[in-house]
């Protein structure tokens, strides 16, 4: 086809064969071959770039639905993970409230729940800190080397479950009885009262899809995106048409700007954005978490409770972020040819228009392995290394978010922790009448586990 119309219309694209090292040479890079659902195919990939893969995702599939979650953690994968292990269940416990119907509000009513839930166990963790005496174990403000690790879903589920902390067994020196109740409460090592401080602290974004009776329906909350790639027109003439079907809530998005400049109109708070961003606090307006920039109960902390490189300047006044998630829907057409969808990590490398051109071109086997190599290089080059050098390179030894993480000598300093789900859309699905397994798959993970949408069809059909 003459260069002008490949120009006007989109048509071919380039191939990416790569000749470099491939992707499972990368110790750090994990991926899912083809994987079929009701109305197509998937495939996964991951790359870890932090001290713990802060990035979580997962894909549901059904007889007649799929679901697809994104969860970009920051500062630990605390939320990240619990965002994995409830958020899908809660999905479809309101869908059979509703009679088995979905709309959008239901998306907006899962993401405000898990706020909820997550930031209710920071506030645990706060109330707790405040339950006993812990004065003479705090004697300075803890550098940013001595924060722990924040702590595994595991233990924020029992937190949820029971209401209650579960702490270490302390010495009987260590223990004293509280006023409101009459149970031995442990006091907390310096080391512990930081460990739930980081609470305070961590997030996640959240970008979720499902897909349910021929509608799409997506939702988002931070720098995570969803790429809907469509044809347009028929023949030579036809061309790819490419939307984000979500809007990313990044700092550095002028709309973001302009949104913030309207919610806090005053100087002060203004400027407080602006700490946030100098600072490297976290990359945006909407997460799930971040109590200490929510709730006043702990923005009001008292200094030496907060950790220097935590503290914004000046004083805030108001809540500087927000969980609010940006909803799409629309019903599934038969031009409708894939989604991609990608945490941050991914999206700060990759253009939209590249990464919807190389799945348009490329063979399905592998393809999010490519396009998550493709933002590999991308970092690689920004640095002036090859993926050669780069996949030598060890992870991170502390949390995204951590000024340590921009030394060379992590991969960190050159990508970000990576995911990568396409999503094909066939026209003609199931052509010899194959019923998908409907089966979970994560991110990150070999297993393969039964899907909840089992015990949602059997309270369905029951």
């Amino acid at each position: 086809m003459p260069s002008f119309l490949s120009n006007l219309f989109g048509s071919p694209y380039k191939k990416y064969n790569f000749k470099a090292e491939p992707f499972n040479k990368d110790p750090l890079a994990w991926s899912r071959p083809l994987v079929m659902h009701h109305c197509g195919e998937f495939s996964m990939a991951a790359v870890q770039a932090n001290k713990d893969m802060e990035d979580q995702s997962q894909v549901e599939v059904g007889t007649d639905a799929l679901f697809v979650g994104v969860y970009d953690g920051h500062k630990g994968d605390a939320a990240s993970n619990y965002l994995m292990d409830h958020i899908f269940t809660e999905l479809l416990r309101l869908i059979q409230a509703n009679k088995n119907n979905m709309h959008e509000n239901i998306l907006t009513q899962v993401v405000g729940q898990m706020e909820t839930e997550f930031i209710e166990f920071a506030r645990n963790c706060f109330e707790q800190q405040h339950q006993v005496k812990n004065s003479s174990e705090i004697q300075r403000v803890p550098s940013s080397s001595e924060i722990q690790p924040v702590p595994s879903s595991y233990e924020i589920q029992q937190v949820s479950s029971n209401s209650e902390i579960q702490q270490v067994s302390s010495s009987s020196s260590e223990i004293q009885q509280l006023s409101s109740s009459s149970e031995i409460q442990p006091v907390l090592s310096s080391s512990e009262q930081q460990h739930e401080i980081q609470n305070s602290f961590v997030s996640s974004g959240c970008l979720i899809c499902i897909i349910w009776r021929g509608t799409l329906f997506v939702a988002n909350v931070g720098n995570s995106r969803a790429i809907l790639g469509s044809q347009k027109g028929i023949g030579q003439l036809k061309k790819l048409g490419i939307k984000q079907m979500v809007k990313d809530h990044s700092f550095l998005n002028p709309d973001i700007q302009q949104e913030l400049t309207g919610l806090h109109p005053d100087h002060n708070n203004r400027s407080c954005y602006q700490s946030i961003q100098v600072k490297g606090l976290i990359e945006t307006s909407r997460c799930i978490g971040y109590a200490y920039m929510k709730n006043s109960e702990f923005t009001k902390r008292r200094s030496f409770e907060i950790p220097l490189s935590e503290v914004v300047i000046p004083p805030f006044t108001r809540p500087l972020l927000s969980s609010q998630p940006d909803v799409y829907s629309r019903d599934l057409k038969n031009s409708d040819r894939f989604i991609i969808f990608g945490s941050g990590g991914f999206w700060k490398l990759i253009s939209n228009e590249k990464a919807a051109r190389v799945v348009n071109t490329s063979p399905r086997d592998g393809i999010a392995e490519t396009l998550a190599k493709l933002a590999q290089e991308e970092g690689a080059v920004n640095r002036g290394k090859k993926y050669r050098d780069l996949i030598k390179i060890p992870k991170s030894n502390c949390v995204s978010g951590n000024n340590g993480n921009q030394y060379s000598g992590f991969r960190s300093a050159y990508h970000d922790d990576i995911t990568v789900i396409v999503v094909y859309l066939d026209q003609r699905p199931n052509r010899e009448g194959v019923i998908p397994e409907m089966n979970s798959y994560r991110g990150y993970d070999n297993t393969v586990q039964q899907s909840e949408f089992i015990n949602f069809y059997n309270k369905a059909n029951a």
